[in-house]
């Protein structure tokens, strides 16, 4: 069990500049995790043709889903971090 206790919360931003910085950094990042995760889902294979019994296929389709869900949840928290860059101009 992790001791949270001793946890403090990180220092408030009171700096546009510094706001502004770090909502590019999260930007960067969620691209990047997207980026990711649509790769891993394309990439994957996808019939019997590439050497998958019909079980797994099945199953692969479930993954992609699962991928292509989470790839839009990350676009989904991009696009919130560019309305939130637009909004302090």
């Amino acid at each position: 069990m992790t001791d949270t206790s001793s946890q403090t919360a990180p220092d408030p931003i009171y700096s546009r500049g510094l706001l502004a910085d770090m909502l590019a950094e999260a930007a960067e990042l969620e691209h990047s995790l997207c980026c990711q995760y649509l790769y891993a889902a394309f990439s994957l294979k996808k019939s019997m043709s590439e050497g998958l019994t019909a079980r797994q296929a099945d199953m692969v389709r479930d993954w992609q889903t699962v991928l292509l869900d989470v790839a839009r949840q990350e676009m989904e928290h991009m696009g919130l971090v560019y309305n939130l860059q637009i909004a302090i101009g």
